[in-house]
């Protein structure tokens, strides 16, 4: 079955690139349709007539509902406003930024409400579906930027604004005569917001939550009809929380960020080879102890009982449970006594793995 979204991408570029998905949770079919509905609002509805996706603004102020009309501008921003005074925006798009900030958008705090305006990533290339990556002020009200994962774990941050610069990435300034951009900070009664625009309105850019879990600036050379990345935080590519999903093993400054452990392959080789490693990696060969129903004590004879392989130099995931253990012999029966257990460890005290193994990393310790 077919996906379809509200979306708004480059006109006059040749490389679709969405930067706006209306309905990013609630794809419809081909029979659907997008229009003024009676209160005034942009809506999609679907092919039975209900809505979808709606602009949900307040039209309370406009003398005829119905009488209203959506723009959508040059800089990209989808505007609805009174049909007779366009300039009285009601709602936009820009409000509401999914994965993509275009010059003249503002990442924002509510100061009122308390809401936050975050920027995130799609679930995967092709899935616009908010991901589990974001980039949003911080709630704290500190001059910084976050990342975080599944909306808790703060994995980078920009460090503060000093009025010139980002503390902690300060190759983001107020302004560059190079590239002509200029980035402003503005904090009121009602919000506070960072914001950035170009001197030549020809240039394209934008920043954008990448599914790899990296915020990533992209700026469009026509000579070359291509995009060129020219800023990706966290630099450290294995800093980004499951960035290689299931038993996917990052390796700082590889060519690829992710490769599967050994004894398994990508759950997705396509998605694997456009750099979008979210979807991990499964096993080659199914384990002995869940193929049995009776569990890992079946007593059956003739069967190749599981093992596990030594890995030395990785970095251990952080969710591992101590179990009580004398010996390393004793910890691994332990692990093999439990059909979810993955893996273990054993430097005095034993340490065990259940179910999927994230964040594993590549040339940490030189023995473990």
């Amino acid at each position: 079955r077919s996906s379809w979204y509200v979306g708004i991408w480059y006109h006059k570029i040749s490389v679709h690139t969405p930067v706006w998905v209306a309905n990013r949770e609630t794809p419809v079919s081909n029979t659907s349709r997008l229009a003024i509905a009676p209160d005034g609002n942009l809506a999609l509805f679907d092919g039975a007539g209900s809505i979808v996706w709606s602009t949900n603004a307040s039209t309370s102020g406009v003398a005829n509902a119905s009488d209203t009309v959506a723009v959508l501008l040059d800089s990209g921003n989808l505007v609805l406003a009174p049909a007779s005074n366009a300039s009285a925006v009601l709602w936009q798009s820009f409000d509401h930024i999914t994965d993509t900030w275009l010059p003249g958008g503002k990442l924002r705090r509510d100061k009122r409400t308390g809401a936050i305006q975050a920027m995130a990533s799609w679930r995967a290339r092709g899935d616009p579906a908010p991901g589990m990556y974001a980039l949003q002020l911080d709630p704290s009200g500190a001059k910084q930027y976050l990342l975080l994962w599944n909306g808790t774990r703060v994995y980078w941050a920009t460090g503060n604004w000093t009025g010139k610069y980002f503390t902690g990435a300060p190759e983001v300034a107020a302004s560059s005569g190079g590239s002509g951009y200029s980035f402003n900070f503005v904090d009121n009664d009602d919000e506070s917001y960072f914001t950035y625009n170009f001197a030549v309105n020809s240039t394209v850019y934008r920043f954008v939550m990448d599914v790899s879990g990296q915020v990533k600036g992209w700026f469009w050379v026509e000579a070359t009809q291509g995009w060129n990345l020219v800023y990706a935080e966290p630099k450290a590519r294995c800093a980004v929380p499951r960035g290689c999903g299931a038993f996917g093993v990052c390796t700082e400054g590889s060519s690829t960020a992710c490769d599967c452990a050994r004894g398994f392959n990508p759950q997705s080789p396509t998605s694997w080879g456009l750099g979008d490693y979210i979807g991990g990696c499964v096993r080659n060969t199914q384990l002995q102890c869940s193929k049995n129903s009776s569990g890992p004590s079946d007593g059956l004879k003739n069967v190749e009982q599981d093992k596990f392989l030594r890995i030395d130099g990785m970095r251990l995931p952080d969710d591992g449970r101590m179990a009580g253990a004398a010996t390393s012999g004793d910890c691994q029966r332990a692990c093999l006594g439990n059909c979810t257990c993955s893996a273990y460890a054993y430097n005095g005290s034993c340490f065990l793995w259940h179910n999927d193994l994230f964040n594993l990393q590549n040339g940490v310790l030189d023995d473990q």
